[in-house]
Parts: C-alpha cells; structure tokens; sequence
C-alpha cells in the first residue's frame, strides 16, 4: 500500500535543514496574512519565509551590506612581517 503522507514526511525531515519557530501576530495581522496566503495559494510559513528572504535580500544589497564589508575589512589582521622573510625565518603565518 502506497501512503503519500509517510512519503511526504520522509521528504520533508529526511533532505531540508529546517528550524521550526513560533511567531506572534495581532489577530487582526494574522487574519490579513492568513488572507494573503490563500489569496497567493501559499501556506502562511511559506508566505512568511518569502517576505523574510526578500528583506534580507534587500538589507544585504543595500547599505547595510557597504557596513557590513567595512566592518570586516577594519577587522583584519594586519601584518608588517613580508611574506619572505616569515618563510626565510621559518615561520608560519598566523
């Protein structure tokens, strides 16, 4: 006997990386995304999932990612030793 559920949860748990979360709305929200979802013919988590992708899509090409790149920069280790003259002393580069 062929059963979709069991093959549908196998799915599922056995090749998604996946946290499960709770989230809060007002009930008045809640009821305007749950008419969205149906509207779109999308679950609300996957409604949610999307709007959560396109934010951190845009924060990240955006200038918080310009932030971000100079915050990594000003973090780098920087050395005064040549690259020659640790490999003539032997020693590695930390």
């Amino acid at each position: 006997m062929f059963r979709l559920d069991k093959v549908m949860v196998s799915w599922y748990h056995g090749t998604m990386n996946v946290i499960a979360t709770n989230l809060r709305f007002p009930t008045d929200e809640y009821g305007q995304i749950k008419l969205l979802a149906l509207a779109e013919g999308k679950s609300i988590a996957a409604l949610v999932r999307e709007a959560v992708r396109r934010y951190k899509e845009q924060k990240l090409t955006s200038r918080f990612q310009v932030d971000l790149a100079e915050k990594f920069r000003k973090m780098a280790v920087k050395i005064d030793v040549p690259v020659t003259e640790l490999v003539r002393q032997g020693r590695k580069f930390e």
